[in-house]
């Protein structure tokens, strides 16, 4: 099976809080999905919900059509992992915690498992406690990776890894993924640090998804439009502007939407500029108070 998974109508709310609110959408199997919002938007309860540990107030999470939270063997096919283990005894060993991980996941791979410990250079007889949040954030990473889940989230696990360990964690999930395809969502406050890894990107700001579309697609149609006033509003008319600033007869404009090449073309050849904007300026647009769309 390709292992899609799909949450229909996904909600958490106690009496004086909504943390996800009426949440649908599909996760399409054999991809990478980036699940980006800032801290407190419900990234961790909306992957606690997916992964089955969690049962939310209302709605379901469908793995393959199946209810996650019915069959144990749609269950036993997802891997949740965090960055800092939480999942696993402190007073464990790394040996001791990978061990537990295999116990509980049925496509576990002890070769792969044994090659990331060396790649990560992780210390096996030392219990996580004495470990840096750093590895004990590679330690979740291997785990989720070596447990050869169908779905397999991280919650952001990058977090607390230097520079060099973030790469080998990236670099394995692509890597893997390629030759042995599964769907991976992976958590993050920052676009950019996962956008060259992501098929997909999934916003998500105050428990509502704010847009799902395809990374290529994204980096598409952030636009910044300068020009004189009256030409950038004509240009905009029709598209999303998340931000302007004037300077005496010049504007520029921050505009979501990809308007048909002739219109570009026309749009230079009134003298306005039109240049790209980065995933992370985007989603700071997408996800600012008050809200513009």
């Amino acid at each position: 099976m390709r292992a899609g998974i799909e949450a229909r109508g996904v909600g958490i709310s106690t009496p004086s809080t909504t943390v996800l609110s009426d949440i649908s959408l599909t996760l399409a199997p054999h991809r990478i999905h980036g699940l980006v919002g800032r801290n407190g938007s419900g990234k961790s309860s909306l992957l606690s919900v997916l992964g089955g540990l969690c049962r939310p107030t209302r709605g379901r999470v469908l793995l393959d059509g199946l209810p996650v939270l019915e069959h144990e063997s749609a269950l036993r096919r997802i891997c949740l992992v965090g960055p800092s283990s939480e999942q696993f005894s402190y007073s464990a060993t790394v040996a001791s915690t990978l061990a537990f991980a295999a116990s509980l996941r049925p496509d576990w791979d002890h070769d792969y498992a044994r090659a990331l410990v060396a790649r990560f250079r992780l210390p096996l007889e030392r219990p996580l406690r004495h470990l840096s949040g750093g590895t004990r954030a590679a330690v979740s990473a291997v785990v989720g990776l070596a447990s050869r889940a169908p779905v397999t989230l991280f919650d952001e696990c990058q977090v607390g890894m230097d520079t060099s360990v973030r790469e080998i964690f990236f670099d394995e999930i692509l890597a893997d993924t390629m030759a042995r395809p599964r769907t991976v969502v992976i958590a993050a406050s920052l676009a950019e640090e996962i956008g060259a890894l992501c098929d997909e990107m999934v916003i998500l700001d105050q428990g509502h998804v704010v847009l799902q579309e395809s990374t290529d697609f994204l980096r598409l149609r952030g636009l910044r439009v300068t020009g004189a006033v009256e030409a950038v509003d004509r240009f905009a008319a029709e598209l999303l502007v998340l931000d302007e600033h004037v300077l005496g007869r010049t504007k520029t404009a921050t505009v979501y939407g990809r308007p048909p090449d002739e219109v570009l073309a026309g749009a230079r050849a009134e003298g306005i500029d039109l240049g790209p904007i980065d995933l992370q300026e985007l989603f700071l647009h997408l996800t600012r108070e008050p809200r513009r769309w």
